[in-house]
């Protein structure tokens, strides 16, 4: 468990969470600020520690149905002139949904390690009173 204990500690760990690829892995986020009250460094550090464990599976499952329906849809309304013929046509579809289903998958990363930043944002921002 990493324990931060000032606002130096705190914007090191933003710092590492732009430069770490994989934050999954790394140890859970304890933060134990003095100026903060314990109620206040507990939901923080939940926050940050659900964040920092978002995989991104429901999104990349979200765009790969959505894309599975559109694909779908594209087979069932179009003529027999547009309809797919050889392997190329199918793997093209493959690819669309695959990367339909990749995209949300880093969508939703990516997401959630701008939430981790701004709620480190916002720690920082009380810590030195300001509001938001």
């Amino acid at each position: 468990m990493r324990r931060i204990v000032n606002a130096s500690q705190l914007q090191a760990l933003a710092e590492d969470m732009l430069r770490i690829l994989d934050i999954r892995n790394r140890p859970d986020i304890a933060i134990a600020i003095a100026a903060l009250s314990s109620e206040e460094n507990r939901r923080h550090s939940d926050t940050i520690n659900r964040l920092k464990s978002e995989c991104g599976c429901f999104a990349g499952g979200i765009f790969m149905a959505t894309s599975v329906l559109l694909v779908a849809s594209y087979l069932i309304f179009n003529s027999a002139q547009t309809m797919p013929h050889g392997v190329g046509d199918w793997l093209q579809l493959a690819a669309f949904v695959a990367g339909a289903a990749l995209f949300g998958k880093m969508l939703a990363v990516t997401w959630a390690r701008a939430r981790i930043l701004l709620e480190i944002r916002h720690v920082l921002a009380s810590l030195h009173g300001y509001r938001q």
